[in-house]
């Protein structure tokens, strides 16, 4: 499964692995608590794929999950918290997510 998501098997072509896109987000978030604490436990359930199909282009970490994938269910939980917040979130970090992820 060599490049390829462990969650919708399409090809890694956005290579950053899900710590990457976390300090990211938290930076978007640091002032919000609520998020941020939802945020904490999206990750660690997401972290646990412990499969290596590709190394992020930043760190050299493992990546067994597209950032499409970890993006798009991160909006939906965003979405169930903060309506608001989830819109934002799309502004900012958006791996093309208007457009669910087939196993959605």
């Amino acid at each position: 499964m060599e490049g390829r998501c462990t969650i919708c098997n399409e090809g890694i072509t956005n290579p950053v692995c899900i710590k990457c896109l976390d300090r990211g987000i938290r930076v978007w978030v640091w002032d919000r608590p609520e998020l941020l604490k939802r945020l904490d436990a999206f990750t660690k359930i997401f972290s646990e794929y412990d499969e290596e199909n590709s190394r992020c282009i930043l760190c050299k970490g493992e990546i067994a999950i597209c950032a499409h994938c970890y993006c798009w269910e991160l909006y939906k939980e965003l979405k169930k918290a903060d309506s608001r917040a989830a819109e934002g979130f799309l502004e900012h970090f958006n791996y093309d997510i208007k457009v669910p992820c087939r196993f959605s």
